[in-house]
């Protein structure tokens, strides 16, 4: 995107249930630094933006934003609600090994720990490699080759899917890593290199 001034806009979301004050700056600072103009928000019902209901992990919702526990929210009561993250064996939505602490290293103070559980069941209908094919502008995919949370095989086709339009940075991390240390400075310097230049 960029703006009437000729500027590369960037408008950043975070992942799944996490907020804007979860390791986003130091990306957005970077890009602030190279030229872009830069819009950091937390999704509807998270953080500190408004809506209902609370912390409703939900992939459409969160696009939408862009531009479960199903008999409850059927009958207007308030979620039940799990854990968005968790060790391995536990009922949270997200349970990889590491995950917990991944989280807990970069989460910033308006996370909560918890999601509507209705939201769970939509998780597997989130494909975006469906729609890569459609992409007719540049594409930067950061794939964290150690990833055990984002499944590598995925990221990978929907970057083939994209075709001519994508470029892909391979790191050799987990799916936190990005977040801090050389790996940090490897992907916001790509990122930034990309802004820039395409």
């Amino acid at each position: 995107m960029t703006s009437a001034a000729g500027r590369p806009g960037v408008v950043m979301g975070h992942g799944f249930g996490a907020t804007r004050d979860a390791g986003l700056r130091p990306f957005a600072d970077r890009f602030a630094a190279a030229g872009a103009d830069v819009l950091m928000f937390d999704y509807r019902g998270f953080g500190t933006s408004d809506g209902t209901p609370r912390q409703d992990v939900s992939h459409w919702r969160h696009r939408a934003d862009y531009h479960r526990d199903l008999a409850r929210a059927a009958r207007r009561r308030p979620p039940h609600v799990v854990p968005i993250v968790g060790p391995p064996g536990s009922l949270a939505a997200i349970t990889a090994e590491g995950a917990e602490i991944g989280y807990q290293a970069i989460m910033g103070p308006t996370f909560r720990n918890e999601m509507c559980a209705r939201g769970i069941m939509f998780i597997p209908l989130n494909r975006p490699v469906t729609s890569a094919s459609k992409l007719r502008c540049p594409l930067l995919v950061v794939l964290a080759e150690r990833d055990n949370i984002a499944p590598t095989k995925s990221v990978r086709a929907a970057a083939k899917k994209a075709g001519r339009f994508a470029r892909m940075l391979v790191l050799p991390s987990g799916h936190f890593d990005i977040y801090t240390g050389e790996m940090f400075e490897k992907s916001v310097a790509t990122q930034v290199e990309f802004l820039t230049t395409t």
